[in-house]
């Protein structure tokens, strides 16, 4: 399965990460990699159809998130994400110093 690596950066004192570029439509996001440093928080996660207008992903009446500690290799539902153009993280605590996390993305056919 082919897959791309992508990175988002929240910025010091702020919850929302950069947004993703526009992702083809064959690409769904698989994983997420975690800093080594980072203040005690979930992810959630927003999506956008033109990257400027952003709402909370939900399924079935309840947010898409993550429990999210430092240095970890977090598998997330691809189903979840098919279909998604521009994506970015919310972490439910401010971060105290940037933070660059990586989305690996895979291609669905």
């Amino acid at each position: 399965m082919k897959s791309a690596l992508m990175w988002v950066t929240i910025p010091a004192g702020g919850t929302t990460s950069t947004a993703t570029y526009k992702l083809d439509d064959d690409l769904a996001l698989a994983s997420i990699i975690m800093p080594s440093a980072w203040t005690a928080a979930n992810l959630a996660f927003e999506a956008s159809l033109d990257g400027t207008t952003w709402l909370p992903m939900h399924k079935g009446g309840s947010a898409i998130s993550s429990s999210a500690n430092a240095n970890q290799f977090i598998k997330v539902n691809v189903d979840d994400f098919v279909g998604v153009p521009y994506l970015r993280l919310v972490a439910s605590a401010s971060q105290t110093a940037e933070r660059k996390i990586g989305l690996l993305f895979v291609v669905r056919k």
